[in-house]
């Protein structure tokens, strides 16, 4: 039998509501330290986690977190649609970064120069040949044991904005 959240006790509602309120402290301050308790905290059956715990966990999942499962039956982590079983264990992801790719006005950057990457830090480089991104360090540049060619610091041109997301990805070719 279903309960309707009109049949919520005022425990239920005060669960429910520093739940959501931890919730949007964490989304503001993307707390993934906290996170990590959290799911310290969802590590057993839901039906048996705290009131509070269960209610974050679904504000933190409606806030665009990805939800894993994993069932008595098979002790192996897979990300899902949660459905919220009593018997099942539950665990959040930290939120996906949007890719947004870095940018520069191509007209003030010399034809010489036809790739844009960021690396792993946060630097971004004009290249004159494709960059490739190293196994062995976090950036760009290296073509087997060479370099991509000639390379300048993007940051100081006015129109240069930097990317975000998966670094590995932050690479964008002079368009033609």
């Amino acid at each position: 039998m279903s309960r309707s959240i009109d049949d919520a006790t005022p425990e239920e509602w005060d669960a429910a509501v520093r739940a959501a309120d931890i919730a949007t402290d964490m989304l503001n301050y993307a707390a993934y330290g906290d996170l990590g308790r959290l799911n310290d905290r969802l590590n057993g059956p839901f039906g048996e986690v705290e009131l509070s715990d269960r209610c974050l966990a679904f504000a933190l999942w409606q806030q665009g977190h990805p939800v894993e499962r994993s069932t008595p039956e098979i002790d192996e982590w897979h990300e899902c649609l949660p459905q919220w079983v009593r018997s099942v264990r539950y665990r959040l992801l930290p939120r996906p970064i949007p890719l947004v790719l870095p940018s520069i006005d191509w007209s003030h950057v010399d034809t010489h120069f036809g790739w844009l990457a960021q690396d792993q830090g946060g630097q971004s480089y004009l290249f004159e040949f494709e960059p490739e991104h190293g196994n062995d360090y976090p950036g760009w540049g290296r073509r087997g044991k060479n370099l991509a060619g000639d390379m300048v610091v993007a940051k100081y041109f006015a129109s240069f904005r930097p990317g975000s997301g998966d670094w590995k990805k932050l690479i964008v070719e002079r368009p033609a």
